[in-house]
């Protein structure tokens, strides 16, 4: 229950910020009341968290969704799940996208809830997220809230268009200790790999430190 709460905060905290900066950004326009484009990343269907962090997503005047991307594990089944829950919520026209396929250690708590959505073919999350960029190029917010295996693959296939978003926040793991305690490492992107992809990048981490660049 505490590693929960842990990761509740922290998604909380990810989102919170991301509101935040985008509605400084309004304030500071001249379209003060337009929402900021954004695409959520996320590893959905293990813990609460990211259910949500989505449902946040889709609350928040200052977010328009341009899509949902999955990470992590089974990401197409992954992408089922959060077709059913935007069906639930009244909001299936949000495009979703599975993204690269991992091992996962961990167990996919909500996989029953997702094998009651139709199985169908997802677009490939990197491909989605680079084709948003190009036709909103300085626009978009990625909010990054998984392992972001999505955001090195897109980084690493077209850094030149990547480097064209707006934003990146990302929830990162602990800069000390990894995602899940010593030893474990979350695969964030080097340093050298998002140096000069972007600015602003914001990372704020799950547990003991938080850093924004």
């Amino acid at each position: 229950m505490q590693r929960k709460a842990l990761l509740a905060a922290a998604l909380a905290l990810a989102l919170l910020s991301a509101r935040g900066w985008l509605r400084a950004r309004q304030l500071g326009s001249p379209q003060a009341n337009a929402a900021q484009l954004a695409i959520l990343d996320t590893d959905i269907g293990d813990d609460i968290d990211d259910a949500f962090a989505l449902a946040l997503a889709l609350r928040s005047p200052e977010i328009d969704l341009l899509g949902i991307t999955t990470e992590f594990g089974d990401t197409e089944l992954r992408a089922r799940l959060v077709d059913r829950y935007l069906e639930a919520v009244g909001r299936a026209g949000i495009p979703v996208a599975a993204g690269v396929k991992t091992a996962a250690p961990s167990r996919f708590t909500q996989a029953a809830y997702a094998r009651r959505e139709p199985d169908h073919p997802h677009p490939g999350a990197v491909d989605f997220l680079l084709q948003q960029i190009r036709a909103h190029p300085g626009q978009i917010t990625l909010i990054s809230i998984g392992p972001p295996v999505n955001v090195q693959a897109a980084i690493a296939r077209d850094p030149a268009t990547f480097r064209k978003l707006k934003c990146v926040i990302m929830m990162g793991g602990s800069v000390y200790r990894g995602y899940d305690g010593p030893g474990v490492r979350t695969p964030l992107p080097s340093p050298s790999g998002m140096s000069g992809t972007t600015r602003p990048v914001h990372r704020r981490c799950s547990t003991r430190a938080c850093r924004s660049s």
